[in-house]
């Protein structure tokens, strides 16, 4: 489902394609069902409300492309039939969404990120590709700053630091404002992958950086990509010139075709909604993109490595 919430039609537009497509969220549901959460202690003398069933709530924001979570308590009043799917007896407070909003950006997320890898069991992985993405943000953002893309210009948002596998499984990631280099964050997504067992790293220029690859060769990473001629004196560097050679032989130039794969991985995940252009709020934004990554990881392993033959549902 890739509509933003506008009103009833937009409601109900959702619904239709929820019982039509036997829903993404099921799939979603069954994989937060085994995992272990603590409960959310509540403030009032209630029972705590479990942190499971909140996810779920939050899957389902992400999925509808509810921009806010005054949205996301009114939905879940309007339609109970989904309150009852994500485990809840009553609607809880928009106070508690974002407490546990917090926790999940946090800690929670970048928890159940590492489990999902685990379970995926990848052995040897030849190679990862690196890149960023432009996420534009609200005019109106006082966190977000300013930079410039290839296929915006200037704009002014956030972006998404991406790491991931050819086949489009998300290793790493990291979130900055529109304004930091690529280059910045590369050493970052090379050591979170560190206890993979990762042959090459594929990137574009922009990456041509010493510091990259002393930190690719500490994780035991061939680092690749084209030499960039304005870096000048550092080409003299030694894994320049073996770079050099490297990306002319056969396996060299096979490696770099796989560069534009992420392109598409990127275009994928703006299609499931990644960018939110009148967002604010880099906490806000945050969150979205940890939410993001997750379901689309989750549907990776389960509709492709759990069931192959339905790979096409998630691409």
């Amino acid at each position: 489902v890739s509509q933003t919430i506008s009103g009833k039609d937009g409601f109900t537009s959702m619904i239709a394609n929820f019982d039509q497509n036997q829903s993404m969220l099921q799939i979603l549901f069954a994989y937060v069902d085994r995992l272990t959460i603590g409960g959310v202690p509540s403030f009032t003398g209630r029972p705590p409300i479990c942190r499971k069933a909140l996810l779920k709530c939050f899957f389902l924001k992400t999925v509808f492309q509810i921009d806010s979570l005054r949205k996301l308590t009114h939905f879940l009043h309007q339609y109970p039939s989904f309150r009852v799917s994500c485990g809840l007896s009553s609607v809880p407070h928009i106070s508690t969404f974002s407490r546990v909003g917090t926790w999940f950006r946090e800690e929670g997320i970048p928890l159940i990120h590492k489990q999902i890898l685990q379970e995926m069991h990848f052995g040897l992985i030849p190679c990862v590709l690196i890149d960023s993405t432009a996420l534009r943000s609200s005019l109106y953002d006082s966190q977000a700053k300013w930079g410039k893309s290839t296929r915006y210009g200037w704009y002014k948002g956030y972006k998404a630091h991406i790491c991931s596998t050819p086949e489009g499984v998300v290793l790493s990631y990291a979130f900055t404002t529109a304004n930091i280099h690529d280059s910045k964050m590369a050493p970052v997504l090379l050591q979170d992958i560190q206890g993979q067992n990762v042959l090459f790293s594929v990137a574009d220029a922009a990456y041509d950086s010493q510091h990259i690859y002393e930190i690719a060769r500490a994780c035991n990473i061939f680092a690749i990509n084209p030499i960039n001629p304005r870096n000048g004196e550092q080409n003299k560097s030694t894994h320049r010139r073996v770079l050099s050679q490297f990306i002319q032989t056969i396996l060299g130039k096979q490696l770099m075709k796989e560069r534009g794969k992420i392109e598409k991985q990127f275009s994928n995940l703006k299609d499931k909604g990644l960018e939110q252009p009148r967002w604010y709020g880099r906490n806000r934004y945050l969150l979205h993109v940890q939410l993001v990554f997750l379901i689309h990881n989750i549907a990776y392993s389960i509709l492709v490595l759990q069931h192959p033959l339905n790979g096409l549902a998630i691409r």
